[in-house]
């Protein structure tokens, strides 16, 4: 990328999914053992579009 607003940005945004699925595990790991979500549901990497 030349432009570094741009690359700043998903940069950013990629730091927030990040974060986001680091929360989202957490609140998994509370759920019990029987539910019905597994970890490999959401375990995806961020992809770019």
């Amino acid at each position: 990328m030349h432009d570094a607003a741009v690359k700043e940005l998903f940069t950013e945004l990629r730091n927030e999914e990040v974060d986001h699925q680091r929360l989202v595990l957490a609140e998994l790991e509370k759920t019990p053992p029987e539910s019905a979500l597994k970890h490999a549901d959401v375990a995806n990497e961020p992809v770019a579009q």
